[in-house]
């Protein structure tokens, strides 16, 4: 199956499956069999939590030696890096709130 006939059948951006076909995570000529469904997936998935493409390939390598220990420490680093990003962006939108608040004051107290 073509990437754009998988992007048709499953409803996948075909710019997202070249990506996956470009650091070679699946086939240009995807088979379409339930495993390699199962893997299209799982790896759909692994991309929009935001791993790149080296840690997907790890994290498929892990799971092929089903070392489950590892593939948890993968994704909790992950999560670390991502509450990261939460906090940091929460910071952000608390100093836009904040500016917002002094803008709205200012313009009560010019009445």
């Amino acid at each position: 199956m073509t990437i754009q006939e998988l992007s048709r059948q499953y409803n996948i951006d075909v710019k997202k499956l070249q990506y996956f076909a470009d650091h070679r995570l699946i086939e240009d000529e995807q088979t379409d069999n339930e495993e390699n469904l199962k893997r299209l997936s799982l790896i759909c998935t692994l991309y929009d939590i935001q791993l790149d493409a080296g840690k997907i390939k790890k994290f498929l390598q892990l799971d092929y030696e089903k070392n489950y220990k590892e593939q948890i420490r993968l994704l909790n680093n992950h999560r670390h890096y991502v509450l990261g990003e939460i906090h940091k962006n929460q910071k952000s939108l608390d100093q836009l709130d904040y500016l917002v608040h002094k803008i709205k004051n200012k313009g009560m107290n010019t009445k």
